[in-house]
């Protein structure tokens, strides 16, 4: 875990840079796909995604499903 908060500003073109020590303890590389989940207005989850993992959410309920990906692959 990080011992003091990570902060990242946001671009002109709306880019962020993930922090050095988030990107390595959840091994994130270039090529990697995120998934934003908002929980609030101001609040919400970045997900890791797994190699051939999507996920997806049912308009009409509200719930999450695995959805096979097409096209997304982690690339090293």
């Amino acid at each position: 875990m990080f011992e003091k908060p990570l902060f990242s500003k946001v671009s002109s073109k709306g880019q962020i840079v993930i922090p050095a020590p988030l990107r390595d303890e959840m091994s994130i590389q270039q090529g990697s796909v995120l998934h934003f989940q908002r929980l609030s207005n101001n609040t919400f989850v970045i997900r890791v995604m797994g190699d051939g993992e999507s996920v997806a959410l049912r308009p009409t309920t509200g719930i999450h499903v695995k959805i096979p990906a097409i096209g997304l692959k982690k690339t090293f």
